[in-house]
């Protein structure tokens, strides 16, 4: 209201544009308003209905003309056939009046321009469902967005049809009805319509239906096509072109609300889809949300929902998208975690990060998009894939709720599919967690994990595995046990994240050295030594083909641990007060204590 009132006292014209989302009540402000200042126009009020969005034609600049001239007096003979004599006649009527012109649910710019006074005095509200950007450039037009109810707002208004003796004794019902509403105000008024009619209904009941049930479907008014919401909707999206409708389907395969321009690409499988978002956003059907992101409002997500249904090439859309979250989702995570194992995939991201910074970012954004589809992804596949990717975020995050549940949830799809690495991945991550938790519970998980990776020929997999039970047995001050586990340390290549192994069967605590590495009597550690080189003092790295991390030789070999059976021990040394690393390479833990060893 303060909005419109402040162009009130401007010397020229005054065009207001209200714009916003189907259903978000800007009719029925611009008609308050109208109302409220009805004495500042002493000349008179004229409402025209230009069905921009409705199931009759829209109206012609001449139809509109001819309307409003009868509206100001004019008899019907002496009405102008041409458009622009139309127009002359309305402006010389209005040059000498001060008038209100209320224009509702305008379709476009070229609609309405004909119909604007031409000198100060009159002011002229438009609604559209379209933003009308081109007023604001050309016309000198106040643009006002309307915007959903606050939460307060939307209490007051169910109380208002409900009566506040039935509103207040189910606040919490109340509270709940207004947010599976979306807090639309078109969405409010027909569930509080309905349930209106049913005085003995308790409003926890209808909230119930509304959650269990087919939303649209409820919030629609027997009889009446006018008051349901997906009519709204709809007579929103048949003003789109073909291209620009189809991306709004497919914004129904989300898992969430929100998207970039590149996941819409993804899922339209083009490169550049930047004007069909501006024709979404110009409808109000999508609204810019944070700095490159845009979001659909709670109900018209599900009506994308409903509608991509019908769309033939939607499940190569959805493969699509599942890829994109995966593949860039082990790119931002390589970034973050490069010595975490993962399985190995096929396909690349077309994302890439320059920094921990930017994978952070994206994971920011997208990690819960990402989570979503690892519980109910389809196929099956894509489950334990999505989990075994998230495992790292998860690590680096201690989600363990979330790490427990789709770990969980991608453990049964393999299962169910009988994939052995899927199968192996899934306990690999659940013993991880454990690890983090509660040791003895990862053990278990571990074991069965190198049982499977073992049957599944994968060597990779095998070493992480005795990786983090070693680091589970240490933790729980079980040395010799640890220990047990390191006779046959696997050769591995760094060229990607845990992802291409090449094991060679080493006998004894040091792997053999490579040809050319610098002799045993040059690098002897007075401490002791790490893969034959000092401890504090390495520069050449050639152990790093055969380690992911130091977590065995630094807690072992370098004297972080004891090998005397139950003793655990953290000797200091220099590269100890230095940070904690061994043969020059970081120990990364995002919650580590003193002393605490890092799982892979």
């Amino acid at each position: 209201m303060d909005e419109l009132d402040a162009g009130l006292s401007a010397s020229t014209v005054v065009i207001t544009s209200i714009a916003g989302t189907a259903g978000v009540g800007k009719t029925a402000l611009a008609v308050h308003w109208a109302h409220r200042v009805r004495d500042k126009f002493p000349d008179g009020q004229l409402y025209l209905n230009l069905r921009g969005y409705d199931d009759a034609p829209a109206t012609t600049p001449a139809e509109a003309l001819t309307q409003l001239l009868r509206g100001l007096g004019v008899e019907p003979d002496q009405v102008p056939r041409e458009v622009d004599e139309q127009a002359s006649t309305y402006r010389s009527i209005l040059s000498t009046r001060r008038v209100l012109i209320l224009l509702d649910n305008a379709a476009s710019e070229d609609q309405v321009r004909p119909l604007l006074p031409g000198t100060p005095g009159c002011a002229v509200i438009v609604t559209s469902r379209n933003d009308l950007r081109g007023l604001t450039a050309l016309d000198d037009a106040r643009r006002v967005e309307l915007d959903l109810l606050t939460a307060d707002e939307a209490h007051a208004l169910i109380t208002r049809v409900l009566g506040a003796a039935r509103a207040d004794t189910e606040p919490e019902a109340v509270a709940d009805l207004a947010a599976l509403c979306g807090y639309l105000p078109l969405a409010i008024r027909i569930a509080a319509a309905n349930l209106a009619c049913r005085p003995h209904d308790r409003i926890a009941d209808a909230v119930a239906d509304l959650a269990q049930g087919n939303r649209l479907a409820q919030l629609s008014i027997s009889g009446d096509r006018r008051a349901a919401v997906t009519a709204a909707f709809e007579l929103s999206l048949k003003s789109l072109p073909d291209e620009a409708s189809l991306l709004f389907q497919r914004l129904g395969l989300l898992p969430r609300t929100d998207f970039t321009a590149h996941t819409a690409s993804v899922l339209m499988g083009v490169d550049d889809v930047r004007p069909l978002i501006s024709l979404l956003e110009s409808a109000s059907l999508i609204e810019p949300h944070t700095r490159g992101r845009f979001r659909v409002h709670d109900l018209l997500h599900l009506y994308a929902r409903e509608l991509v249904t019908s769309d033939e090439d939607a499940g190569q859309a959805g493969l699509r998208l599942l890829d994109h979250y995966l593949h860039t989702t082990d790119a931002a995570l390589d970034v973050l975690a490069p010595e975490m194992y993962r399985l190995c995939r096929d396909g690349t991201s077309a994302l890439s990060f320059g920094s921990k910074e930017a994978a952070l970012s994206w994971l920011d954004a997208e990690g819960e998009a990402v989570a979503i589809c690892a519980l109910r992804a389809e196929p099956p596949r894509y489950r334990w894939e999505l989990a075994d990717s998230l495992r790292r975020m998860w690590y680096l995050r201690q989600q363990f709720d979330r790490w427990h549940e789709t770990a969980s949830a991608g453990l049964l799809a393999a299962e169910q599919e009988n994939d052995l690495r899927g199968q192996a991945s899934m306990h690999l991550s659940l013993g991880t967690m454990h690890c983090e938790l509660d040791g003895r519970q990862g053990i278990g998980h571990l074991e069965t994990a190198f049982a499977l990776y073992e049957e599944a020929d994968d060597r990779a997999g095998q070493f992480h595995c005795l990786n983090n039970l070693s680091v589970v047995h240490l933790t729980l001050g079980r040395t010799q046990e640890a220990i047990g586990l390191l006779p046959t340390p696997c050769r591995w290549s760094t060229t990607t994240s845990g992802c291409q192994p090449s094991c060679t069967s080493t006998s004894g605590w040091r792997p053999r050295r490579p040809a050319g590495s610098p002799s045993r009597s040059r690098t002897t550690s007075r401490r002791g030594n790490c893969c034959g080189r000092p401890v504090a003092a390495s520069r050449t790295r050639w152990w790093s083909s055969l380690w992911p991390s130091c977590t065995w030789c630094w807690a072992i070999r370098c004297g972080r641990v004891s090998t005397r059976s139950g003793a655990r021990g953290w000797p200091r040394s220099p590269a100890r007060t230095r940070g904690g690393t061994c043969c020059s390479r970081s120990r990364r833990r995002s919650t580590a204590t003193p002393g605490a060893l890092s799982v892979l």
